[in-house]
């Protein structure tokens, strides 16, 4: 490998999308937080920092030493999601996060990323695929899955399912196959139902009926307020009434969309939408100069990631689809989800320098 100069061979455009995205969601946690809540703001920079440290050291590292590690990983992941069982802290009714008191993380969110590593390695080590490979697959699917929705988190479960799904479509396996999947969500769908809580089925009811439940659509009707209020400019970040007067709920996680819209107006919105679209087209442009299968379907397992959650936290807050919880990537305030998606960015950055062939000996 010939030496190369690193800093003009980064994928400077993924890098300032990565920072304006940053700078939106610690501008509204600043804007919106109150004077109880200020160090909301100033926690999201500081996990931010981290995570950009994170960014970028997986950058230097070769990404194929984590196809190497890929069952480890996986393994110790589930380990954490066990954990969180026992020694789980329970927080607005679940039981998702584990807390060392000076220091507390959120498991499936660092499994994320492990998810993409293992299926990645998975698809990539295998051209021919028979019937024993989908069980396998299915499997890695289903065990963290029913760890995460015994939490409960269905929110958070369904991003899997859309990652595993997105991989399933674009990998190399048969398409008769895709009729097995299909029994197995058909059956899988109603048990998970079953065994959804109450204030979960209510939401996914009131979605589709919001007459139906007025107090469990309340939500998203003031996030609709919100976003309307906002106008094409904004009110100005920290001056709008609903996230202000506490009328909008989560306004610094699941409806921060609504709050940034809210402050910033329609121009601001599209900005930050965009911003997320093109940071999803940046990890397809770097699928498709990886080197290896490996590179190729853990970028495109990242853009599933990314494009899913955008999708499903601005769906929500709009009422297109339920709300379920899923933060928006790089946006909602969280120290583990932020960290994670930052270390994740740092491999497909990884991915993207070794294609121009770079030498870091």
């Amino acid at each position: 490998m010939r030496k190369g100069n690193f800093l003009s061979t980064i994928d400077w455009f993924q890098v300032v999308i990565i920072l304006a995205l940053l700078s939106f969601g610690s501008m509204a946690l600043f804007g919106f937080s109150g004077t109880e809540k200020i160090h909301l703001g100033w926690l999201q920079i500081f996990y931010s920092a981290i995570g950009l440290v994170l960014m970028t050291i997986c950058s230097f590292v070769d990404y194929r030493w984590l196809k190497g590690v890929g069952w480890w990983l996986f393994s110790l992941g589930l380990v954490i999601l066990v954990l969180v069982m026992f020694f789980g802290q329970t927080n607005f009714g679940a039981k998702r996060w584990i807390d060392f008191k000076i220091l507390q993380f959120q498991p499936s969110e660092i499994v994320k990323i492990i998810f993409i590593i293992m299926l990645a390695k998975f698809l990539s080590e295998r051209d021919n695929f028979r019937f024993k490979h989908l069980i396998y697959l299915l499997a890695i699917l289903i065990l963290p899955v029913m760890l995460i929705i015994s939490q409960p988190d269905f929110g958070t479960s369904t991003v899997y399912f859309a990652i595993f799904l997105g991989l399933m479509f674009i990998s190399k396996i048969p398409q008769y196959y895709w009729l097995i999947l299909l029994v197995f969500i058909a059956i899988a769908t109603p048990l998970i139902w079953f065994n959804l809580y109450d204030y979960q089925k209510q939401r996914i009811v009131s979605f589709v009926d919001p007459q139906s439940n007025a107090a469990a659509s309340y939500n998203v009707e003031q996030s609709k307020i919100a976003i309307g209020s906002g106008g094409l400019f904004g009110r100005g970040i920290g001056q709008g009434t609903q996230s202000q007067l506490k009328f909008l709920p989560v306004a610094y996680s699941d409806f921060i969309f609504a709050a940034i819209a809210e402050g910033t107006g329609f121009f601001g919105a599209i900005i930050l939408i965009l911003a997320e679209f093109l940071l999803v087209w940046r990890l397809v442009v770097c699928a498709k100069v990886a080197q290896d299968g490996f590179g190729w379907y853990f970028c495109a397992g990242l853009a599933i990631l990314i494009l899913y959650q955008t999708f499903i936290n601005i769906g929500g807050n709009l009422g297109f689809v339920p709300v379920t919880g899923v933060p928006l990537p790089l946006v909602s305030y969280g120290g583990t989800g932020l960290i994670s998606y930052l270390a994740g960015l740092g491999v497909a950055q990884s991915i993207y320098l070794r294609h121009k062939k770079l030498s870091f000996e």
